[in-house]
């Protein structure tokens, strides 16, 4: 252990939004023991393993590592009580901490949560605020509790929400605001200064994981609600529907990658998903302006790329062929 160091950590992530964060604790005061993450992952064409972007980080901070399939196994609880850590500190690790590992540390567990809690309690609740519309999110740090996302709030920090940001985006930037905040909580906790304020439980509201097939662009509704769909679901798992030309009738899955929603004083074509006279699409609710696209098997291009490549015309439709991935 250095000799300046303050409180020893172990460090439970997964997703890169916690990158940021554990870049500082390893760069702190404190020493990370060790790095919890989910085991690699088959991913891509190839379904190739691939390890998770916090034990990517990890390894090049050169950090133990420990991937485990469910952190509270018998086996993984010996192995993190066998470190004694202080503190132990999560941030998007996609596994609930059961009461046994809660209590392994003598000054418990801390949670950063990318939302303004008690709102958005979940896995995510990033896409689920762009999904609604929400103006505003935050970061909060609380004491972990069996209950998900429900402990004391040791500090929170609000944010806008931009209308350019997408999840991706969004998220990446929240996970840099983060980091200063939890040192600061951290080093309040290690002077035994850290004050806490509860939840209120009446106002909590749920960010369940995203499923592929909530991504399937509905263009019954107002063109404004499906780009925040497609902000919503970038870039997983991305809004995607189904194209429908005249001159190339075989349907083609496309995900719509960035969209503007705007009015129209073009008549109405047949129906919400009508390719109008503009070559925008009519939604429920004004028209949708597709910016860039990815058709399935290639490269994201531009909307006109597109229309040049399909020859698209007033009267293309974009359909809704099922909810398959």
């Amino acid at each position: 252990m250095p000799d300046n160091a303050v409180m020893k950590i172990i460090y439970l992530g997964s997703d890169s939004i916690g990158a940021a964060c554990l870049t500082e604790l390893a760069g702190g005061p404190h020493q990370v023991l060790a790095v919890v993450t989910q085991p690699d992952r088959p991913a891509g064409r190839g379904r190739k393993l691939q390890a998770t972007p916090i034990k990517c980080l990890a390894q090049q901070l050169h950090l133990e590592v420990y991937a485990v399939e469910d952190v509270n196994a018998a086996s993984v609880l010996e192995d993190i009580a066998r470190l004694e850590p202080d503190l132990l500190v999560t941030f998007a690790f996609n596994q609930k901490l059961g009461k046994e590992l809660l209590r392994v540390a003598p000054r418990g567990a801390v949670n950063v949560h990318p939302s303004l809690l008690p709102k958005y309690r979940g896995a995510a609740p990033v896409a689920r605020a762009i999904l609604n519309g929400e103006s505003q999110t935050g970061i909060s740090i609380v004491r972990m509790v069996e209950e998900l996302d429900a402990g004391d709030i040791f500090a929170q920090e609000r944010y806008e929400i931009e209308p350019h940001q997408t999840t991706g985006s969004l998220e990446e930037y929240l996970g840099r605001q983060a980091a200063p905040l939890l040192l600061k909580v951290l080093d309040e906790i290690e002077k035994s200064s850290v004050k806490a304020s509860p939840q209120d439980h009446t106002q909590a509201t749920g960010a369940p994981k995203i499923r592929k097939e909530e991504a399937l662009l509905d263009f019954s509704r107002s063109a404004s609600e499906l780009v925040n769909w497609i902000r919503a679901f970038t870039p997983w798992p991305g809004a995607f529907a189904f194209f429908h030309g005249q001159v190339r009738p075989k349907p083609e899955r496309v995900v719509v990658t960035w969209a503007v929603a705007e009015g129209t004083d073009l008549s109405p074509g047949r129906g919400p998903g009508t390719v109008l006279k503009d070559l925008s699409i009519e939604c429920g609710q004004g028209a949708l302006r597709i910016e860039r696209i990815k058709p399935a098997g290639s490269k994201e291009m531009s909307w006109q790329d597109f229309v040049n490549g399909r020859r698209v015309q007033p009267g293309d439709r974009f359909r809704d062929y099922g909810t398959q991935a």
